[in-house]
């Protein structure tokens, strides 16, 4: 899942010493919730991966380019559309990541985890990130 900053923390160190050439991470935050906790998380990010590919996870109604900009707030090192990308709709993201990907590059997609749901204002979207990951490649 990797909702905390801490636990963001200790898994990106774990994906960085694993990755043999970038690491790539697609990610989101939950809306309505901790709005610190977003930027947080863009400044961990930011120090392991190379590529950093930001989408929805539950918005709960919270504006999707909202909640990308205070995470993106965290991000000093990267260049939008260059190696930081807003991609909101979730699985366009992880499109993107797959797209980009070369040998050795480790892509992590983070949030979710087997949870099969989006929570959006008014109605949960069904979907099984694994699923979606094994439609696109």
């Amino acid at each position: 899942y990797a909702h905390t900053h801490g636990a963001f923390f200790k898994i990106f160190r774990i994906f960085k010493r694993l990755s043999k050439n970038r690491l790539i991470s697609v990610f989101g935050a939950a809306g309505e919730r901790d709005v610190i906790k977003r930027r947080l998380k863009g400044e961990i990010a930011n120090r392991y991966s190379d590529i950093i590919i930001l989408c929805d996870e539950d918005t709960r109604g919270e504006d999707s380019m909202q909640v990308i900009k205070n995470i993106a707030e965290g991000i000093s090192e990267k260049t939008l559309n260059k190696n930081l990308f807003f991609i909101p709709d979730r699985r366009s993201a992880i499109e993107k990541q797959i797209s980009i990907a070369c040998t050795g590059d480790l892509e992590v997609t983070l949030g979710k985890g087997n949870e099969s749901s989006l929570i959006d204002k008014d109605k949960s979207l069904i979907r099984v990130e694994e699923d979606v990951i094994m439609i696109i490649i």
